[in-house]
């Protein structure tokens, strides 16, 4: 972010932290995830150009540097899905609500 811990902390409050936090789950930014696009646009390109029946390449491995799946990537069960959702909802004083079937 460009400043110190310290300075940051100064800044920021919890709940602004959190938010990022929040936002990163959802939409990770910075040059990791910049170096993972640009290695998806040329999977697509190259896949134009692939022959019929050959195996498509692997966003990853076009991309600069070490690349490693984050846990936002892997495969979730709809539970896990539903888990991360309240634990995000959680984050921001949300209250699950049960209501009965209608």
């Amino acid at each position: 972010m460009g400043c110190s811990v310290k300075t940051l902390l100064a800044t920021f409050d919890s709940q602004e932290l959190s938010e990022w936090q929040a936002y990163f789950t959802l939409e990770p930014f910075g040059p990791w995830a910049d170096n993972l696009n640009t290695g998806r646009i040329i999977t697509t390109v190259r896949g134009l150009f692939r022959k019929k029946g050959s195996t498509p390449e692997d966003a990853a491995d076009l991309s600069l540097g070490d690349y490693k799946p984050p846990i936002w990537q892997t495969m979730q069960s709809q539970e896990e899905q539903l888990m991360a959702a309240e634990k995000i909802a959680n984050m921001f004083g949300a209250k699950r609500v049960k209501r009965d079937k209608e």
